[in-house]
């Protein structure tokens, strides 16, 4: 145990007076992060079927940002012991001690009001603010105890949950809720549970080190060689297959009133995107022995499936959202690693 003692990365003195630089923020309020947050409230804009102005995209986009950087620092916060461990974390400020937890705390209680505020602004009604709450509720929960009970894949739909009432937040704002919107909720909860699971083998050096509970840890998933049982792959491709069911229940409902010619276009698109994420889960898994590969891998895979959805709806949104959508998740793309640190490995 001494060796994992060694390696913790002591903060630095309180009140330090070193420059903040733009790195510090992004590693801060994790941006390559926020393009996925930005997302979900448009999609199930979308979803509603109602064209948005200016000032209301606006407003959500906003709203996503806020809960962003609640959910990272409440996330870091919480974490940081563990952290202080990771290579991978070493430059982040709170690592550092750059800014001191009590003093990321206040920057993340503060988006609270914003949240309120900007929903006032754009004219949301009891049921955004009701929205809302859950959305801040759910990751609270998570964030506080989301590895530390005795069941993971619980707090794993919890956490699926409180980013799936953001989606839905985009959905109340412009009018009442359909069954795509429906759709668009539940898909979001099922991408978040099987993002955590690979995210979950991800950190498994870290949590093991750390004695948390994760599902991939629940599973029997141990770092030594990067065994990954094969429960773990079967549960992460009946993910997959409940996705695709979703976007295959939305084409054949079509509520999206896409006509012969256009229906076949999306259906043959969202196939080959099905596919594609297919073929990355099964390639993550194959490539259990090179890490970063494997999580390199895995971002595509998330990109693969987050995608398809903006793909099933672009062509019935508002060309105002349709723009906005397409620069966020350009910029998430952009964001992609495929060189992603080494994890901090602690033999017994």
């Amino acid at each position: 145990m001494a060796e994992a003692d060694n390696s913790i990365k002591q903060p630095a003195a309180v009140g330090t007076t070193e420059r903040w630089s733009l790195k510090d923020l992004k590693l801060l309020l994790r941006f390559e992060y926020l393009p996925f947050a930005i997302c979900l409230p448009l999609l199930e804009a979308a979803a509603s079927s109602r064209p948005l102005t200016i000032g209301q995209i606006s407003g959500l986009v906003g709203i996503a940002t806020v809960y962003h950087i609640y959910t990272a620092l409440l996330n870091d916060i919480v974490d940081l012991p563990l952290d202080r461990t990771e290579p991978g974390r070493a430059d982040y400020p709170l690592v550092r001690g750059k800014i001191q937890p009590g003093q990321a705390l206040v920057v993340a209680l503060a988006q609270i009001p914003l949240a309120i505020l900007l929903t006032l602004l754009i004219g949301g009604d009891l049921r955004a603010y009701a929205v809302l709450g859950v959305a801040f509720l759910a990751i609270t929960i998570y964030n506080v105890w989301g590895k530390r009970l005795a069941f993971p894949i619980v707090t794993d739909i919890v956490q699926g949950i409180a980013f799936a009432s953001v989606a839905l937040y985009g959905s109340v704002i412009p009018g009442p809720l359909t069954l795509l919107g429906v759709i668009v909720f539940v898909s979001v909860v099922v991408w978040m549970v099987l993002t955590n699971l690979l995210g979950g083998l991800r950190d498994l050096h870290g949590d093991l080190n750390f004695g948390v509970r994760t599902t991939p840890i629940q599973f029997g998933a141990r770092p030594h060689g990067q065994v990954i049982p094969g429960r773990v792959a079967v549960y992460a491709y009946s993910l997959q297959a409940i996705m695709i069911g979703l976007i295959g229940l939305a084409l054949l409902y079509n509520e999206f009133g896409y006509g012969p010619i256009m229906w076949a276009v999306v259906a043959a698109v969202m196939v080959a995107l099905s596919l594609i994420a297919l073929r990355l889960l099964q390639k993550f898994f194959t490539l259990a022995h090179d890490y970063s590969k494997m999580i390199a891998t895995g971002q595509l895979q998330m990109a693969a499936s987050s995608g398809s959805f903006i793909l099933l709806l672009a062509p019935y949104m508002d060309w105002k959202l349709l723009f906005t959508l397409g620069i966020v998740f350009l910029g998430a793309v952009l964001q992609y690693n495929p060189n992603p640190p080494l994890p901090n490995v602690h033999h017994p």
